[in-house]
């Protein structure tokens, strides 16, 4: 119900926002800095991992009951997995941070996708659209799991910036479509 989101005390809109500002954010230092050594870059897809993964579980928390709770519950659970197994080696090889990446982005896209039809009509379109994108940058990075770290560092800060701008216009349709907010 609408006006179960309205009185949850953390909006989904805003966290939605917050995700995507934090995207956007390190997506453009990852681009601006591609030649950073691969521990740099690594212990920062790590960081935004666990930080995505955690808001993913208070917006699943957030999610009203009838809802998608449980794919995003478990969409953030599998970020923070994700994130602590890279932070754990921090050298670990391109390869498999990029499959971890891949394997999170595909998982993270599937299960958008499915919200995205369970999702209010005004927030319809930015959910899918968000969740396409990440479904299929995850896909390219599982089908060529070893570019080089100039290319990864790109191709990573790409995404960030563009799923960031697509969570950023889902939150904000959001808090426009939803009363109370």
């Amino acid at each position: 119900m609408a006006t179960e989101t309205a009185d949850a005390p953390v909006k989904p809109g805003a966290l939605f926002m917050l995700m995507g500002l934090l995207n956007v954010v390190l997506g453009f230092v990852v681009l601006l800095w591609p030649d950073a050594t691969l521990k740099v870059v690594v212990i920062l897809v790590g960081l935004q991992l666990i930080f995505v993964g955690a808001i993913r579980i208070f917006v699943a928390l957030a999610f009203p009951e009838g809802s998608p709770r449980f794919l995003a519950f478990l969409v953030g659970l599998l970020g923070i997995v994700a994130g602590l197994l890279v932070m754990r080696d921090p050298m670990q090889t391109v390869a498999l941070v990029v499959t971890l990446l891949g394997i999170f982005w595909v998982f993270a896209g599937l299960a958008g996708v499915i919200s995205s039809f369970m999702a209010e009509r005004g927030e319809k379109m930015g959910m899918l659209l968000s969740a396409l994108v990440t479904t299929a940058l995850g896909a390219v990075l599982l089908a060529w799991p070893e570019p080089s770290l100039r290319v990864v560092a790109v191709v990573v800060a790409l995404f960030l910036i563009l799923q960031g701008v697509t969570e950023l216009a889902a939150g904000v349709v959001g808090r426009r479509s939803t009363p109370g907010i």
